[in-house]
């Protein structure tokens, strides 16, 4: 049983590193740094539904 697992042991690594380092960057953003985020989504929106070309890319321009 533990020959096998031994033998299996290079997969599973190799499975469960991406999951890992995906994990770490997904909860590694701040609270700031999601707030951010989110303003200039909303600012892209504001920008979209009002027609407003110039409003659309200062969000682009202010960042």
């Amino acid at each position: 049983m533990i020959k096998k697992f031994y033998s299996n042991f290079p997969k599973i690594i190799l499975i469960l590193s991406p999951l890992v380092v995906i994990h770490t960057v997904a909860n590694s953003l701040t609270k700031s740094d999601e707030n951010s985020i989110n303003k200039v989504i909303v600012s892209y929106m504001k920008g979209w539904n009002e027609n407003n070309a110039d409003k659309f890319s200062e969000s682009v321009s202010s960042q």
